[in-house]
């Protein structure tokens, strides 16, 4: 359903310029890493381990353009988006969805 809040002026010559990953983290977030792409946002909704997201947030992280969003879903599983924030120096936003689920928000430096 994600794919719902991308606008249609996102297409490119008719073409779709986003692309919905469905699949292993390690696999595809290892795959993106080595293409050196960068991004405007990433939203992350995948490993709900504190492991999982402690390894790929940092990777996303580099993905992502000076200003770039990060967007983390249901991060009151565990503490894993707040120590990833605390260890880049990043102020967490935290948004409460109607169904009582937390997303967290952060921000690039642009270092």
């Amino acid at each position: 359903y994600l794919g719902c809040a991308v606008n249609d002026n996102l297409l490119i010559n008719g073409n779709v310029s986003w692309n919905l990953l469905k699949g292993s983290d390690r696999k595809h977030i290892s795959i993106l890493a080595k293409q050196s792409k960068v991004f405007d946002i990433i939203h992350y909704d995948s490993d709900k381990s504190f492991e999982g997201k402690f390894w790929a947030l940092p990777l996303l992280y580099k993905m992502l353009e000076p200003g770039g969003i990060l967007v983390c879903d249901d991060i009151g599983d565990n503490l894993a988006f707040f120590a990833f924030c605390d260890a880049y120096g990043l102020i967490p936003i935290i948004v409460r969805s109607k169904v009582s689920q937390f997303q967290g928000v952060c921000k690039k430096l642009n270092v």
